[in-house]
C-alpha cells in the first residue's frame, strides 16, 4: 500500500463516502478520511445526524482508552465538507454497543446529547455531551434493567425529550418503557422511568420471530410509530403509549 494511503502511525486511512438516495449514486467525500485511531471490540462505530448543526456524529469505542467520538460538518456543503479528529472525553465509560443508542435531533435547548445502556450496570445509562466533550455514567434504576447481552432499540422523543427503550425478552415477549429527560441532563434523581409495558399483539399478527435489533429497529417520529423488523415476513409496528 502507498505511504500516502497510511497514517504516520502505519494505519490505513479510511475514506469517507456518502450515497445520493435520490439517484443512488455514491460520491466520496473531498474533505478527508476518518480520524487514525485503533478501534476495539467487533461493533465499532454508530452514527447519528444532527440536522441543526448539518453534522454525522460518529461514536466509538477506542482500543486500550474508553469511548469516544468525531463527526463530519456539513454545513458548508458536500463539496466543502470538513472531517474532525477523534474527540476524546476525559472520563472512561463503557456504552453497551448492541444498540445504535438515542441522539437527541431536535433537543428543545439544543443540546446534543446521545444516550446509550451501560455495558457495566444493567440499571444505569451512559450519557455522551457531544457538546461539552463529556461523558457520564448516570445510575438511573427505577426498574430500568438492560443485561450486557441485549440489543434494545433505543430511540429519542422530541416532542417530550424523553427515551423511549424496546427490548426482546427471553420469553419472546416485547417490552418498553420510557424515560424523561430532566432539564439538568446530569441531574440523575430527576429522570423519570415509566413503568415497563407488554407489547399485545394484534390476533391477526404472525410473528416469524425477531431479527436483532441494534441498527435495525427504527423509531418514525412524524407518525411516532416503532418499526420491528422480523427475520421473516413484515415488519411490524406499534405506537407506544407515552
Amino acid at each position: 500500500m502507498h505511504s500516502s494511503a497510511r497514517w504516520p502511525s502505519g494505519r490505513r486511512k479510511w475514506p469517507i463516502w456518502a450515497k445520493n438516495v435520490q439517484t443512488g449514486i455514491w460520491s466520496r467525500l473531498p474533505g478527508g478520511f476518518q480520524p487514525d485511531y485503533q478501534g476495539y471490540g467487533f461493533i465499532r462505530q454508530h452514527s447519528a445526524v444532527a440536522r441543526d448543526q448539518r453534522r454525522v456524529y460518529v461514536s466509538v469505542d477506542e482500543a486500550s482508552a474508553t469511548a469516544a467520538f468525531w463527526y463530519i460538518d456539513f454545513s458548508a456543503g458536500f463539496s466543502c465538507a470538513t472531517v474532525s479528529g477523534l474527540l476524546r472525553p476525559s472520563t472512561s465509560v463503557a456504552p453497551l454497543r448492541g444498540t445504535t443508542g438515542a441522539f437527541t435531533d431536535g433537543h428543545p435547548d439544543g443540546r446534543h446529547l446521545w444516550y446509550w445502556p451501560d455495558l457495566l450496570s444493567p440499571t444505569g445509562l451512559i450519557m455522551q455531551d457531544l457538546d461539552q466533550v463529556r461523558q457520564v455514567q448516570l445510575a438511573i434504576g427505577n426498574g430500568l434493567s438492560i443485561g450486557s447481552g441485549e440489543e434494545p432499540g433505543m430511540f429519542y422523543d422530541a416532542t417530550g425529550n424523553r427515551l423511549i427503550i424496546v427490548q426482546r425478552k427471553s420469553d419472546g415477549t416485547i417490552r418498553y418503557r420510557v424515560i424523561q429527560i430532566p432539564a439538568d441532563p446530569y441531574q440523575v434523581s430527576g429522570y423519570q422511568v415509566s413503568a415497563e409495558k407488554t407489547l399485545e399483539l394484534d390476533p391477526s399478527v404472525v410473528v416469524s420471530g425477531y431479527t436483532h435489533f441494534y441498527s435495525k429497529m427504527k423509531y418514525h417520529s412524524q407518525l411516532g410509530v416503532v418499526l420491528v423488523p422480523q427475520d421473516r415476513g413484515r415488519m411490524l409496528a406499534f405506537r407506544p403509549s407515552l
